[in-house]
């Protein structure tokens, strides 16, 4: 039984890694950026993926905790990787991210990076939801522009594929 585990692991991680997709608690992501060199995650790094969908929003999200104690639970509050949309999603929409403040804009994205002092970016463009299931979605982001005041602004494409979708009314 242990052995059919570990193939069907194996199978499943040599799928991710085909499809460049990182695998994480709750779901897997990539990240491409252009103009922005995100390095490597310290070691131990814990990675978890969220999202929750609403009638009247829905926010999905990339989580990390960076330096887990050896018996102690991570704390996955280490924000990464932010996506929210205005009203729940619809299978093969796609949506306008952007200040809030303008027409048209239908939801918003951040990236926080915490590992070398605070860094934050709104992204400016479309996300894509690529498959949506009643436990599961999978939002895709191309060319988008992430933009701060203070730390400038680079490309930004992902991936990122929620396993346990949790539903309010």
């Amino acid at each position: 039984m242990k052995r059919l585990l570990l193939v069907f692991l194996a199978l499943g991680l040599s799928s991710l890694a085909q499809t460049g997709l990182t695998p994480a608690y709750g779901g897997s992501f990539s990240l491409q950026t252009k103009g922005y060199d995100l390095g490597k995650f310290p070691d131990r790094t814990r990675i978890r993926i969220k999202g929750q969908i609403a009638k009247n929003g829905s926010v999905f999200g990339v989580y990390m905790a960076s330096s887990p104690k050896e018996g102690v639970a991570p704390n996955y509050n280490e924000r990464f990787l932010q996506i929210e949309l205005n009203s729940a999603p619809k299978a093969k929409a796609t949506y306008v991210v952007g200040d809030p403040a303008k027409k048209g804009v239908q939801g918003s994205l951040s990236l926080i990076d915490d590992r070398k002092g605070s860094k934050s970016w709104g992204g400016l463009g479309k996300v894509t939801v690529v498959a949506l299931s009643q436990n599961s979605i999978t939002l895709k982001g191309e060319n988008l522009q992430m933009v701060s005041s203070k730390n400038g602004k680079y490309t930004l494409s992902f991936v990122l594929k929620v396993d346990n979708l949790s539903r309010t009314p």
